[in-house]
């Protein structure tokens, strides 16, 4: 799994990059081949949720709370606009190849390793963040940092959406189902 530094770096280099190819205008799929690479390094740490999850709460809080350090990075760049802009772009990009017949390994591997990812580190941190809410209105914070609370789940809850928009469609998973690796593909339109 990679070190705290390593993902902290990673996030801000693909923000970085991010920017830059947006002021360079190019294609939306760069900017996802930037994603690939910086979520996938967060993949393990999704993993390691899901293994304490399977074990019902048999985790000690000191587990949970280094995945719950670990992928936050991750979740911090998803709040960032660029970053949104090329997951929701990647995320038509798989639906469109999919309606087309066009889906390829690039975009199997989103389905299968980004965007689960992604949700799975979103749910994390809105679950966090409405218990947060929750905490701070019993506490009666000032009603500013509540409202930037709510924004942020607000936001992390549309990306999710979009990503989940695209991926649940019946057109999509038929599509994956079909897929035959990346010798093959999916051959010709579905429907």
């Amino acid at each position: 799994r990679p070190t705290l530094r390593r993902l902290k770096y990673l996030v801000k280099w693909s923000h970085w990059q991010l920017l830059e190819y947006e002021e360079q205008g190019a294609s939306p799929e760069l900017r996802a081949l930037v994603l690939d690479e910086v979520i996938r390094a967060f993949s393990p740490w999704v993993q390691r949720l899901y293994l304490i999850d399977a074990r019902r709460g048999g985790a000690g809080a000191a587990e949970l709370e280094e995945v719950v350090q670990h992928l936050s990075p991750l979740c911090q760049l998803l709040q960032r606009r660029a970053a949104m802009e090329a997951l929701e772009q990647a995320a038509e990009a798989v639906g469109l190849a999919a309606l087309l017949g066009a889906l390829d390994g690039k975009h199997v591997d989103r389905c299968r390793t980004m965007f689960p990812t992604v949700l799975e580190t979103i749910t994390l941190f809105t679950a966090q963040q409405q218990q947060l809410l929750r905490k701070q209105q019993l506490a009666a914070l000032p009603h500013s940092a509540q409202a930037a609370a709510d924004a942020k789940i607000r936001r992390l809850l549309h990306e999710a959406a979009a990503v989940s928009e695209v991926i649940e469609r019946p057109d999509v998973v038929q599509a994956l189902s079909q897929w035959h690796g990346p010798s093959r593909g999916v051959e010709g339109p579905l429907g």
